[in-house]
């Protein structure tokens, strides 16, 4: 399994395969919204640390809203992602991540049933596009404190499972799914729809992994390993003034995942 770091800043790209990780996880509203003069200069520099960017997330800023009668019209999400998507994958992107939970959240008169329709259709939108820059995208469960539409890989898992597009699965963020006490049989139930996963170490801190989170790593990376999920895991977390001291902090425990 590859490990990557959540790095949007192209001037930390450098200290990333130094320090022992295979890639960068970069910011894709940053991405698509770029000058065109600032993402020739994240090629160049992606060129020059030839460290690969495999995965991106945060998609969509606070200020878009996904579902609901208030929504963004699909026209504009569509030339947004287009462009996002395009790239991405022009700096090595294979996953796209969907978390941006302000914008899929949904409001206290909006019907259920509504939300979900929107977000089918949000989803058969974006998979077409991530397909046809062979690319996956992947719906991120996050915890009840950021939006209160999808929170667990159960839900995740049967929006995947309904939909049936190809290049559309599930993500696991370890700290999400701590902070909102599911169950490691709920990840088991899984399958080949989980494509991607997210790491911080098991507290509310959302800081990195350190030793004294090794017994509860562990059990993750081990159901991972049962379940075969060999792809990648991005260390996404509430990172210290001096990030690259972090990163070798977390560095052992990450290459549990790699065991």
């Amino acid at each position: 399994m590859k490990i990557g770091i959540n790095c949007g800043s192209p001037d930390r790209w450098h200290m990333i395969r130094k320090n022992g990780y295979d890639y960068a996880e970069g910011y894709f509203a940053g991405i698509a919204l770029a000058s065109d003069e600032e993402f020739q200069n994240m090629c160049d520099i992606r060129d020059r640390t030839e460290i690969g960017i495999e995965a991106v997330n945060g998609m969509f800023t606070p200020n878009v809203t996904l579902l609901g009668a208030e929504k963004t019209s699909l026209d504009a999400v569509r030339d947004f992602a287009e462009k996002g998507f395009y790239r991405a994958k022009t700096l090595g992107a294979e996953i796209a991540v969907l978390g941006s939970g302000k914008a899929r959240s949904i409001s206290a008169d909006m019907e259920k049933a509504r939300a979900e329709a929107d977000f089918l259709a949000l989803l058969q939108l974006l998979g077409d596009i991530a397909q046809k820059n062979d690319m996956k995208l992947v719906i991120e469960p996050l915890r009840y404190a950021e939006t209160n539409f999808i929170n667990t890989i159960t839900e995740s898992v049967s929006f995947c499972r309904l939909l049936s597009h190809k290049s559309i699965g599930t993500l696991v963020d370890f700290f999400h799914f701590y902070m909102n006490g599911e169950s490691l049989d709920s990840l088991k139930d899984a399958g080949d729809t989980l494509m991607h996963a997210h790491i911080a170490r098991p507290d509310a801190d959302r800081r990195v992994p350190t030793e004294i989170d090794r017994a509860v790593c562990r059990q993750w990376a081990d159901t991972l390993r049962e379940i075969g999920y060999d792809k990648r895991i991005t260390l996404e977390a509430v990172f210290a003034e001096d990030f690259e001291a972090d990163m070798q902090i977390a560095s052992d425990i990450m290459n549990m995942f790699r065991e």
